[in-house]
């Protein structure tokens, strides 16, 4: 139902407009300035019940105008006369008044107090309740835990295979992780292959590049299988080149470089074999190096290492070399190879931990640093190779720890047979200088880069390669050896 008002000045009601709510709008009978309320609801129409006719009210504030308006109709009419002039007279007054007053419907409602002016009491408007927004608690889901694989038994030991125990060279025993030893430097153990690259146990990175690669039964479980032609466009089964550093010894230093290897299908039509290490420096470097380990199709199979360091590649007599060689007594197993340099500068060549028969230790003090490294290099043709344990040591391993590699008794290195001779007593032997009529003489117990001192003349002399000092009759001696057609 709509609001009714009543002016405080002359009592006419009236129903606010929501428009003029809280402005001051003029009252439409006596023109007094009334203050509207705040809010003012719109009206809502309603339909209006039918109720009987009731008697008016003389005192009813609704009546009292209308009976006004109707006494002024009849004394008009009166004094008009009854005539039609005088009743369409009358009926006009009587309309025109009774616009004057609202039209009522029903009983007038109970009148509200006026709002008071605006300057003394404002209206006060609560701002609307809103409520915050409910922050919603994120739903965690558990996280899921997948189902374990099943536990892979452990691979049965072969019990071939005995304990390590020192003995004679040659005895069977258990062969040892490499990683278990010190001074690992580089070490692949060639037990898992993915998209051609291999994992290095030491830095724990994945190195290398390699083409159809596959996975065989090795001495300490998986192996790597390589397969090379000497017509394929790789120059390696396996190019190492990315770990350079890692296999890089500088000169005079001490290292051992072992691995097991298997031949599994040769073509022997060139009789060159394959190199199951493959390591040199660019080609159009000044200082030239490189170091091969070969597999000859020999009978028997001989194994070849070769280690060269060309300071000059112009010139040859710059070269230092070592190239010692053992046998192999079956090539299609598993055997072990393993190249040695000692504190002394001295390099060995073992083959299932034993040196090749009559051999000696030879010198090279080079420094092991290449451009370009790989396994397996076919030199024949089509060629398969197994390999296993491949590592490298920045010291010389003792013979007790080449025999845990080996599952072999080392021997003790050869001894070099020249130091073996029975030296005469100090003052047996007469100095050439004390003979008359000396002309030229070498005492051999100088070296000046590759020539010797005369001592007649006092000059430098000759021009000699691998040239050292050894012990003599006299004191030092010259060792020197045959280098080729020129001599040494």
């Amino acid at each position: 139902m709509a609001v009714r008002l009543a002016c405080p000045a002359c009592g006419a009601a009236f129903t606010p407009k929501p428009a003029d709510a809280g402005r001051i709008v003029p009252c439409a009978r006596c023109g007094s300035d009334l203050q509207m309320p705040a809010a003012v609801p719109a009206a809502a129409p309603k339909p209006v019940a039918k109720r009987p006719a009731r008697k008016p009210d003389p005192d009813d504030e609704d009546v009292r105008p209308r009976a006004a308006a109707g006494a002024s109709f009849l004394w008009l009419w009166v004094l008009l006369g009854s005539g039609t002039v005088g009743t369409f007279v009358g009926a006009a007054v009587f309309y025109f008044a009774l616009r004057e007053q609202p039209a009522q419907n029903g009983p007038i409602a109970e009148k509200p107090p006026l709002a008071a002016p605006p300057g003394d009491n404002p209206p006060k408007v609560e701002p609307p309740k809103v409520d915050p927004p409910k922050a919603e608690t994120p739903k965690v889901e558990p996280p899921k835990v997948e189902p374990k694989p099943p536990a892979v038994p452990p691979k049965p030991k072969d019990p071939a295979v005995v304990p390590f125990v020192a003995g004679v060279p040659g005895a069977p025993g258990a062969v040892v992780a490499p990683n278990t030893i010190p001074g690992l430097k580089f070490y692949l153990a060639c037990d898992a292959v993915a998209d051609g690259k291999l994992t290095e146990g030491v830095s724990g990175k994945k190195v290398g590049t390699g083409t159809g690669l596959a996975l065989t039964d090795g001495p300490r479980g998986n192996a790597l299988r390589l397969t090379h032609d000497r017509k394929d466009a790789n120059r390696h089964a396996v190019d190492l080149t990315d770990a350079r550093e890692q296999l890089a010894i500088p000169a005079n230093r001490p290292f051992t470089l072992a691995f097991w290897a298997r031949r599994v299908r040769a073509d022997a039509a060139g009789g060159f074999g394959a190199f199951l290490f493959d390591a040199n420096t660019d080609f159009n470097a000044r200082h030239a190096r490189a170091l091969y380990l070969q597999l000859l199709p020999n009978h028997p199979a001989l194994a070849a290492a070769s280690l060269t360091d060309m300071s000059n590649r112009a010139d040859p007599g710059t070269v230092r070399s070592a190239r010692p060689t053992n046998t192999v007594a079956d090539p299609t197993a598993w055997t072990h190879f393993a190249l040695v340099r000692d504190d002394a500068g001295k390099v060995r060549w073992l083959v299932n931990g034993a040196d090749a028969p009559g051999a000696r230790a030879v010198s090279f003090t080079g420094e092991l640093r290449y451009d370009v490294v790989g396994l397996l290099r076919s030199a024949d043709g089509r060629t398969v190779v197994d390999l296993d344990e491949f590592c490298l040591f920045d010291r010389a391993l003792t013979a007790d720890e080449l025999g845990g590699l080996t599952g072999q008794k080392v021997a003790p290195p050869p001894k070099d047979p020249l130091a073996e001779v029975k030296l005469p007593p100090p003052g047996a032997v007469a100095a050439p200088a004390d003979f008359k009529g000396l002309r030229f003489h070498l005492p051999c117990d100088k070296i000046d880069g590759e020539s010797l001192v005369e001592a007649v003349s006092g000059k430098s002399v000759g021009k000699g390669r691998k040239l050292e000092l050894v012990d003599g009759p006299r004191g030092k001696a010259v060792r020197v050896r045959a280098g080729g057609p020129g001599g040494a």
